[in-house]
């Protein structure tokens, strides 16, 4: 349900409008001082105000009842669409409604259902029974867009329940202007439980970032410019988004000049090359017609047309070196969705789509809104992202006079197509990682619009590297058979050189690569795909069953001559040392591979890694403050790089240091069954540690033999006027104080913990150690299966914007991807190079700088803890936002999920200064108050110390102590919990001493299941 706005200005229509949507609304300040300077003057913004909230009540009015015998009696707008939002009653039920005819019901119409209507419409035969329905809904389409109550909703809480499904809807804001915005509430008894009366949302700063609330229909807001200017006055008329400010005109960004051809030919050359990567097929054929669901498609299509006027042009780079859709002659356009509505379609249509691909369990990963092409358009032949697109589905939302058919084409890679021609309201899944797929023939039509709905397997990012269960068998048969995937060399003999095309089903023969003369190149490619070599002479080339790794096919020889013979190479190891303090990175150099360079591996400090190689092959290594090159000149070469004794030296007692003081902690958990409030000291330290409420919990992280106190609340020497006091014992977790005067629930409660503990123990070999009970995280892990492994994650937030303003507003900056690697697998640990540009590390910097005092453990200064600290909210500047959206992307969770206030599950983010010689001692940042903890942590390195500052696991499963920093702008991301949903043991870490200069750091927390208070 979206806002519709006729933009009304004091009294004057609006020759230009600023909101790419329609409303009921009365735009004051913004273009009524922009576009009528000389009428401002005299009329006030207040006055404009009021105008609106007048002009408002005329347009609402009071809820008039209405008999209804059947569903073509329903008001319907041109287009055969429900005018109103409508609360159906029973006929017969008068009395047993008579709660619900008292309410406020100005913004629903509300009818009462008689004849064959309550039937259709599957209305309960009893009393109380009642329906919605959503305006925009098409009377072919009631039976399966109605809500209805379920038995309990009508027996407990029946206003409750209109109020929910009827009334609220989700509310969007678009900011498309340079500034920072400010959404206003107006309404004192507004019925959303997630925004406050009469507040406001502000921060409204990322530009085409849409931000979404809960509303009711009927409610008044206001959006506000940065100083205060009233730019809109509204009223929630339907869920959608609102969008404020327009895009630039695109046409004078455009080089009319610009060749773009090599732009396509280089996109599908690209695309071609990614769809090899895909080793998994589920299917034969790739693509299927399916089926929308009822319910799904009169949910679709409802808000499709309420909301077809609110369009945002996708803003491609007018200096882009790729491209899937013609956008240089064509603009696409988007229309917004809610993070509500793309949960509840992708569940709904989850069920028929994995049905098609054998069964394979999926989870669903992306829905991007309705993308709307115009009459011309293209979609040239690509792939989706391999990590998150396995299986995908394009569903035909509308369409506008069409004179011919645009079918999807979705090519096997065995050499057969499907053309899929849907009508509005069909969809058609496919394989979209691994089938290139796209529209070939230009749109032939006013319009016409899609939704993209995308899945992967369960819990498996890295699907297309190993089939699952359900697809194993398919993928046996394909490698002996039509989609085995193989590469084989391609040499040129010719005194020049030549070029290599591909007979892509889609689009034709396309330039593959260019091979120089005497050269040679790798080609991927499939059984059955078809290569033209031209330039010196011109052959075809037919990939067989017969073609394996190690074929030769040499081109364009002269009459008589024989293929050149490949000299054999010398292989060699060649063994990297690295000295230093920090790792670094080997890679391969060698025109083999695109660009020139290719990532082997990593070593950590102090350690040592052998490549085995040939004679003549060079190794690049960079990382810490050294880097160079080293060339293999014979066999067991050894390379030392990066430091001398002093430095390892100096890293060593460091770890060395952390693990004398943290290998031997040990976890404990103390409840207070007492009736009143007690005090727990540390009496081996003979220190207070808290104040303990009743059936408080308290974390305990200590060592085995010391002793723990119990004392009344108002007693300074607790230790030796104890009420109890315990010594920690190896295998014992759980600790309590009962003197019998608690409550009896309390106790059979701690009862069944310690149970729950002893069974848990028994099952897994571990201790319970958080709060009782808790379920499994709801958010996504990444899955750390060996030390070493690395997983790409797609980002459209990457770490180097282009095409940034002055303001630091990034626009249409593309997507990259994100490399985690495994470093630990218990704890969780992966490090991320370079996820902060340069200047975006200088930005938190200077936005924290100012603010910074000492850091506090427990709102209380502690000697464990002796850096410096302050907070960044995530709306604080277009750069937080992108960092959050980019950690967003690195966790694999929406990023809406990442809110820093609540219903968001993140925290603002931490900037840390730690000084020469401060640190934070071995911890944990999970907590056992509450089931909602800390879930994930993402530390951000935003500099690199001359000396010291690492961080360290202590208790890291790994061969060698870990103590890490992942370089300048590098991140480190480890779970704190357990996929059982119990904390993780072994996630204590610790910051190490700075030894010389100084250490930058910020971090951020994700909560699950939801954010606790700070």
């Amino acid at each position: 349900m979206a806002l519709r706005l006729t933009l009304f200005v004091c009294g004057r229509w609006l020759d230009r409008l600023i909101l790419a949507t329609t409303f009921s609304a009365v735009n004051c300040g913004f273009l009524w001082h922009q576009h009528h300077p000389d009428l401002r003057e005299g009329h006030s913004d207040k006055d404009c105000a009021s105008e609106a909230v007048q002009q408002q009540h005329t347009l609402i009015s009071a809820a008039e009842t209405v008999v209804l015998g059947d569903v073509g009696e329903f008001p319907v707008d041109e287009h055969s669409r429900l005018t109103n939002h409508w609360l159906l009653l029973r006929e017969g039920c008068t009395e047993a409604h008579a709660s619900v005819m008292q309410q406020d019901r100005d913004q629903l119409k509300v009818g009462i259902a008689a004849g064959t209507l309550a039937e259709k419409l599957g209305m309960a035969k009893g009393c109380p029974s009642m329906a919605c329905l959503e305006r925009g809904l098409h009377p072919d389409l009631l039976s399966a867009g109605v809500q209805l109550p379920s038995p309990n909703d009508l027996q407990e809480d029946v206003n409750g329940w209109i109020r929910t499904k009827c009334e609220m809807s989700d509310v969007g804001l678009v900011n498309l202007l340079e500034e920072e915005l400010s959404l206003r509430w107006l309404d004192a008894d507004r019925k959303s439980d997630s925004l406050p009366e009469g507040g406001t949302n502000n921060g409204i700063t990322m530009y085409r970032f849409q931000y979404w609330y809960r509303a009711a229909i009927g409610e008044r807001f206001e959006v506000l410019s940065s100083t205060g200017m009233l730019l809109l006055h509204g009223v929630v008329e339907f869920s959608g988004a609102h969008v404020v400010g327009a895009s630039e005109p695109f046409s004078a960004a455009l080089d009319p000049h610009r060749d773009w051809e090599p732009v396509v030919n280089a996109t599908m050359k690209n695309e071609r090359l990614r769809a090899a990567k895909v080793y998994t097929a589920y299917t034969s054929t790739g693509a299927k017609v399916l089926t929308v669901p009822s319910r799904t498609w009169a949910s679709i299509s409802a808000y499709y047309h309420n909301n077809r006027n609110t369009q945002i042009r996708e803003e491609w780079q007018p200096d882009a070196n790729f491209s899937f859709v013609n956008f240089w002659q064509v603009p696409v356009f988007c229309i917004p969705l809610p993070p509500r509505l793309k949960r509840v379609w992708h569940r709904q249509l989850m069920p028929s789509i994995s049905d098609w691909v054998g069964g394979v369990e999926l989870e669903p990963t992306d829905m991007y809104g309705f993308r709307v092409y115009s009459e011309g358009a293209l979609l040239f032949p690509h792939v989706d992202r391999e990590e998150t697109h396995a299986v995908s589905a394009v569903i035909n939302v509308a369409q506008g006079e069409m004179r011919e058919p645009w079918p999807l084409e979705v090519d096997s890679m065995n050499g057969t197509i499907t053309s899929a021609v849907l009508e509005p309201g069909e969809m058609v899944g496919y394989e979209s990682a691994r089938c290139l797929h796209g529209r070939s023939t230009h749109l032939q039509g006013s319009f016409f619009v899609n939704l993209f709905v995308h899945y992967r397997p369960k819990n498996d990012p890295h699907w297309f590297r190993r089939p699952s269960d359900k697809a194993e068998k398919l993928n046996i048969e394909a490698s002996q058979g039509n989609l085995r995937q193989l590469s084989f060399i391609l040499a040129n003999g010719a005194a020049q050189p030549v070029q290599v095309l591909w007979e892509s089903p889609l689009a034709g023969l396309q330039p593959v690569e260019e091979i120089e003369t005497g050269g040679d190149r790798r080609i991927n490619s499939r059984f059955g795909h078809r290569f033209v070599v031209r330039g010196a002479c011109e052959r075809d080339i037919n990939v067989t069953a017969e073609f394996t790794h190690e074929t030769v096919i040499t081109v364009c020889l002269p009459p008589g001559m024989d293929p050149p013979k490949r000299p054999k190479r010398q292989s060699a190891a060649l063994t990297m040392v690295n000295e230093g303090l920090l790792e670094v990175d080997v890679f391969w150099q060698s025109s083999e591979v695109p660009g020139g360079s290719q990532h082997v591996g990593t070593i950590m400090p102090s350690s040592g890694k052998t490549f085995y190689s040939f004679v003549g092959h060079v190794f690049r290594f960079a990382g810490g403050d050294c880097a160079g090159n080293v060339t293999v000149h014979e066999d067991n070469q050894e390379k030392r790089f990066c430091g001398g004794k002093d430095l390892r030296q100096t890293r060593a007692t460091a770890v060395q240091d952390a693990i004398a003081t943290a290998s031997k902690l040990v976890f404990a958990k103390f409840r207070n069954l007492a009736g009143r409030s007690v005090s727990l000291w540390h009496c081996t330290s003979g220190t207070l540690m808290s104040e303990v409420p009743p059936n408080g919990p308290v974390a305990i992280t200590s060592y085995i033999t010391h002793v723990f106190a119990v004392s009344e609340v108002d007693e300074r020497e607790g230790c030796s006027r104890s009420i109890k006091s315990f010594t920690i014992e190896k295998d014992i977790v759980l600790y309590a104080f009962d003197d019998g005067t608690g409550s009896e629930s309390d106790r059979a409660q701690w009862a069944t913990e310690q149970a729950a503990a002893v069974e848990y123990h028994h099952r897994t070999g571990r201790h319970w150690i958080g709060f009782y009970p808790r379920q499994p995280p709801d958010l996504y892990m990444q899955p750390a299966e060996s030390i070493g492994n690395e997983l790409k994650v797609h980002t459209y937030s990457p770490p180097r914007p282009q095409n940034c303003t002055a303001a630091g507003l990034c626009i249409g900056c593309g997507s990259t991807n994100l490399t985690l690697r495994v470093i630990s697998t218990s704890p969780r640990v992966f490090m991320v190079k370079e996820f902060l540009s340069e200047d975006e590390v200088r930005h938190l910097i200077e936005l924290g700088k100012p603010s910074i005092e000492r850091s506090t453990t427990m709102s209380k200064v502690s000697s464990t803890r002796t850096s410096r600290n302050t907070w960044i909210a995530r709306n604080t500047s277009p750069v937080t936002e992108r960092i959050y959206r980019r950690i967003a992307d690195l966790m694999g969770v929406d990023e809406q999920v990442l809110w820093d206030k609540k219903p968001g599950k993140a925290e603002p983010i931490q900037l840390v200064h730690y000084a020469s010689g401060q640190r934070y001692d071995a911890h944990y940042d999970w907590g056992v108050g509450s089931a909602s903890t800390r879930f994930a942590t993402v530390l951000i390195y935003l500099n690199i110390p001359q000396e010291g500052g690492l961080t360290a696991f202590p208790k890291a499963t790994t061969s060698e102590p870990l103590a890490v920093h992942p370089g300048l702008g590098g991140a480190i991301l480890f779970y704190n919990i357990l996929q059982d949903g119990n904390p993780d043991r072994d996630s204590l870490h610790a910051a190490l001493p700075v030894i010389e200069g100084e250490k930058w750091l910020a971090n951020v927390w994700v909560w699950d299941p939801e954010r606790g208070d700070l």
